[in-house]
């Protein structure tokens, strides 16, 4: 899948003219930024760059949530945009999105930028430039039921404003960190609490 002949990545672009300037989105973990240290992910497993690895190792046509994903991008979607290390159209979502495949390795010591993590060759293209309203893209999501549908329920909707305010506060305060670090918190807090609890009964004689 992915050895000696380097890591396939796709690379996503947007701009908002198709001669460019396109600049990329980045993801949380997975490779792109060429002066980026791989990041220590373990025991957590970030789905989203998981997946774009194995979008990678095939065609767009056989991911049809990477159009989906291309979607929310073009509408500026803000719960698809959390996902990624940072959105380089803040203002406004841009007018076209492509994506490149690259071809990423590690640096050599005779690398031109020893400074670099990576060095990547494009080795062709993944997705053509496209728009919110593209012929193509609205047809390819409504093929593969990706469509927005407003589904209408009836009957009364109970909301449980105070979990609701609670579940928002944690999801806020979880987002100040990222997974690794929080899972692994909660595993060195788990640990002390069970060696607290498992040494609070030392000592005792029946």
């Amino acid at each position: 899948m992915t050895g000696v002949g380097g890591r396939p990545e796709v690379v996503i672009e947007g701009s908002d003219s198709v001669k460019g300037v396109w600049k990329e989105y980045h993801f949380l973990y997975k490779p792109g930024n060429l002066s980026r240290m791989p990041p220590f992910v373990a025991p957590h497993q970030p789905r989203l760059d998981w997946q774009m690895w194995f979008a990678a190792l095939s065609s767009y046509q056989q991911n049809s949530w990477f159009v989906s994903l291309v979607n929310r991008l073009l509408t500026g979607q803000k719960e698809v945009l959390d996902l990624l290390a940072e959105n380089p159209f803040p203002n406004k979502p841009p007018t076209y999105i492509r994506a490149n495949l690259y071809i990423y390795r590690y640096t050599s010591n005779k690398s031109k930028n020893p400074s670099n993590w990576w060095t990547r060759k494009k080795s062709g293209e993944y997705l053509p430039a496209i728009t919110k309203d593209d012929k193509s893209l609205v047809e390819f999501l409504k093929t593969h039921g990706l469509s927005d549908v407003v589904q209408v329920k009836t009957g009364p909707i109970f909301v449980n404003a105070q979990l609701l305010n609670v579940l928002s506060t944690v999801r806020s305060w979880a987002q100040q960190v990222t997974a690794p670090v929080f899972l692994w918190s909660l595993f060195a807090v788990s640990s002390m609490a069970n060696w607290l609890s498992g040494g609070s009964g030392r000592g005792h004689v029946n």
